[in-house]
């Protein structure tokens, strides 16, 4: 499946609205727990067996106090069983609680491990909170679906098969009686799962989109206010509470007629049990123990029913949630190397244990700067999902190994499309891509991009350390290399001047950092890698003129020993020592050679220089 197909499909099965998940595809994910379910089974029957002695046990009291017995003997009895049953039911919510969280935490690996490794065409197609809400929300509730509620059917289905059979042994006519009351319940409730399910799915579709809404207004935080929009936000959030707060009410309204059903289902039969019962201890057609022990066991043959309603309300939101998940781990993830993946293929549903999945890193013998690769498109067409036309039409550029090639051109001409397709961020329609002569679909996803060092025009930081986010790309980085490649972009003395040094805090999405410092990062953990190729996309475009100058000459440096620079820009004077420039425009290649040819031939380039000189003159 293509990169395309799968965001549509993704699409698709998202916006279907209705859940199609049945309770048998469950199984999967609890199979590898089947031991500790087994051995919360086992407690729960030995729960279950002690209570339904204790009707039986309680009768046979009231028998001795009516003969005048002795008494301790039962007394110990009950006090026996309900200890043991005590104990038990302890034993299994505590096993219940701990195999849950390992089956939530073993979703949630392999969730978020799927989604790292989902392509960014995918990324692109879903807002990033529902993303969140799926690896959260939704895991959570599955948990109680998983492990309490089937258990509980077993057990329940044991319990009233249990109390039916000494029910009838009691009294018949009053066992009919009993199951005739709760019958029309059972019915009732059947009626609701399906509505119920759909309520469901309605409250969780707007609970993600509530968090992305939130998190898109806290992601953007600073224009939030220097826009003056906090209010505006505020009513695109309050709409998506309200619209969440109606789906759940819904459900809220549809879960509540299950209160009332139940509720006639217990204290209706009981009622009814009672003043029949109560008539037959009358007319001495029943004894007195019988009567309570059977009492005794309409609540057993009750409680059964509630748990098994409530279990099918759950199952209802468990298998919405299922289906939310289904929906990204059905979407193909980008292929990586064989060995990579026998090393972080997380099973379907047997996560449980400590993840395996370990970061793919650089030798720490791979030189500083390796040998440059050539780069060559042929005739590439490349669009995006919703544009009105290719991002690229029919493109043909080529950058010898070891030289520094410039994409130069005005906004939406394809320049960092160009970059996008080296690192297969995006797939071309038509054409190729190709690195060292190799296109770059036939290369293994990781070699590829460890070939790759790449700048991105946001240059974004990652929360942690200086030190965590310099290497990122490099692990194994020792403090020399870290420190050198600090010298060349120029924040050796920042780091210097930091209280904490490399050890200090960058923030959320390194905002403690200004826009170049951010810059100058991304540049240097990109350098410390040792790529082939290094891809600047608007690297300098938050750089100041002493800055520009330096990264200019680090640029020269890379490019002197050997490694292939792509740069595209905005701001020709971080070009102007470039080997070859490329002229994109609306897509296609308006010239390309070096500096001087294409000032020479191109009308866009020499406009883009008359634009430019007069700020540059005046700066």
């Amino acid at each position: 499946m293509s990169r395309a197909a799968a965001a549509e499909r993704a699409e698709e099965l998202r916006s279907a609205g209705k859940a199609t998940a049945r309770a048998r595809d469950l199984l999967p994910l609890a199979r590898p727990y089947r031991g500790a379910l087994a051995a919360a089974l086992a407690l729960s029957l030995v729960a279950t067996a002690t209570q339904l002695a204790q009707p039986l046990v309680i009768r046979a009291l009231l028998e001795a106090l009516e003969a005048g017995a002795a008494l301790a003997p039962l007394v110990g009895l009950v006090v026996g069983l309900f200890t043991v049953g005590a104990l038990a039911g302890a034993s299994r919510r505590y096993l219940l609680g701990r195999t849950g969280e390992r089956i939530v935490r073993g979703l949630r690996e392999r969730l978020g491990d799927h989604l790292l490794r989902l392509p960014v065409a995918v990324h692109d197609a879903h807002r990033t909170g529902d993303l969140i809400a799926r690896v959260t929300v939704d895991t959570t509730l599955l948990r109680e679906v998983l492990t309490g509620g089937p258990l509980l059917v077993v057990t329940g289905a044991l319990q009233f098969t249990g109390a039916v059979v000494l029910m009838a042994l009691l009294d018949p006519l009053l066992l009919g009686i009993a199951l005739v009351t709760i019958s029309g319940a059972v019915l009732a409730v059947l009626a609701l799962s399906g509505r119920v399910r759909a309520a469901s799915r309605g409250a969780q579709t707007a609970v993600g989109q509530l968090s992305a809404a939130l998190d898109r207004a806290l992601r953007a935080i600073r224009t939030v206010k220097a826009s003056g929009a906090e209010g505006r936000e505020s009513a695109t959030l309050a709409g998506h509470a309200g619209d969440a707060a109606t789906a759940g009410t819904r459900l809220a309204w549809l879960q509540a007629l299950v209160d009332p059903v139940t509720a006639f289902a217990v204290q209706g039969s009981f009622l009814v049990v009672l003043a029949v019962g109560g008539a037959r201890v009358v007319t001495g057609a029943m004894a007195t123990g019988d009567l309570v022990a059977f009492l005794l066991y309409l609540l057993f043959l009750a409680l059964p029913l509630v748990q098994v309603f409530q279990f099918s309300l759950d199952l209802q939101a468990g298998l919405v949630a299922l289906d939310r998940m289904g929906e990204l781990l059905a979407v193909d993830a980008e292929p990586v190397d064989d060995a990579v993946a026998a090393a972080s293929a997380v099973p379907a549903g047997a996560a449980g244990s400590p993840s395996s999945v370990s970061p793919v890193v650089r030798s720490s013998a791979a030189p500083p700067l390796a040998a440059g690769a050539s780069v060559e498109l042929v005739d590439v067409v490349a669009a995006y999902d919703g544009a009105g036309g290719p991002a690229l039409d029919g493109v043909s550029l080529r950058a010898e190994a070891g030289r520094h090639v410039a994409l130069v051109g005005p906004s939406g001409a394809g320049k960092t499309t160009v970059l996008s397709l080296l690192c297969r961020f995006v797939e071309p329609a038509a054409g190729t891509v190709a690195l060292d002569g190799r296109s770059v679909g036939d290369w293994p996803l990781r070699e590829l991009r460890s070939a790759i060092g790449y700048v991105e025009q946001d240059s974004p930081a990652l929360g942690g350390t200086l030190r965590e986010n310099l290497v990122y790309a490099a692990p194994e980085a020792d403090d020399d290399a870290v420190a050198s490649a600090l010298d060349r972009v120029r924040l050796a003395g920042l780091v210097a001047a930091l209280p904490r040094g490399l050890d200090t805090d960058v923030g959320e999405a390194g905002v403690r950092l200004s826009g170049g410092e951010r810059q100058r990062l991304a540049i240097a953990r990109s350098l410390l890698a040792g790529p082939r190729l290094l891809l600047l996309d608007e690297a300098t475009s938050q750089l100041d003129a002493l800055s520009e100058a330096a990264l200019r000459d680090v640029v020269a440096e890379i490019v002197a020993a050997g490694t292939t620079v792509l740069t595209v820009a905005h701001r020709l004077s971080t070009v102007s020592a470039a080997d070859a420039l490329v002229v994109l425009d609306a897509g296609r290649v308006e010239a390309s050679g070096p500096p001087e040819h294409v000032e020479a031939v191109s009308p866009l380039y020499r406009r883009l220089l008359a634009e430019q000189r007069p700020a540059a003159g005046q700066g």
